[in-house]
């Protein structure tokens, strides 16, 4: 229940975030799955259910010291840095992407694209993350992907799609 859950006090002078019931049922969910010793998920919800919202909030439930999200563009990784902004306000946030290597703060959103390339990954030890959210999840069979799940070692592991099905026929789960 969200009006039991302390993240979300209405008194904060901050703006009150009210999780949707599919928001609040994912939470109780991924907390039973660290509960039984997993340390990883797959969050499968339609397009604009607030997928990235909630995957903040599970953060903050984890108590996320060093998290990296994963997108496939840049715009999506800025979008998902301004919401996680509302849950961790004073959290050292940065962008690595392109020429972007804003990598001395505690929460990192990054593309594919840059964060895969070998000189990239080797700036962080394999365990650098406790968190990291793999957003459009169902394109993690390319080697891209494979490269990056194959390095990091994180304590936690959070996968996002809408649409788990590949046409490859890799299987996500």
């Amino acid at each position: 229940n969200a009006k039991k859950n302390p993240l979300f006090k209405k008194e904060d002078k901050e703006k009150f975030i009210k999780p949707n019931l599919l928001q609040v049922e994912a939470l109780e969910k991924l907390k039973i799955i660290r509960e039984n010793n997993f340390n990883k998920a797959l969050v499968i919800s339609a397009t604009a259910t607030g997928k990235t919202l909630l995957s903040a909030l599970d953060a903050k439930v984890f108590k996320a010291k060093k998290l990296l999200f994963i997108v496939h563009r840049y715009n999506i990784a800025k979008k998902a840095k301004d919401t996680f902004k509302m849950i961790f306000k004073e959290t050292k946030m940065g962008m690595f992407s392109s020429k972007l290597r804003e990598k001395e703060c505690n929460f990192i959103f990054s593309t594919v694209q840059t964060i895969t390339r070998t000189e990239h990954l080797k700036e962080f030890s394999r365990d650098y993350f406790d968190y990291i959210i793999i957003d459009e999840t169902h394109r993690s069979g390319a080697n891209t992907y494979k490269k990056i799940l194959d390095y990091f070692t994180p304590k936690f592991l959070l996968g996002m799609t809408a649409t788990p099905e590949r046409t490859d026929g890799f299987d996500i789960f």
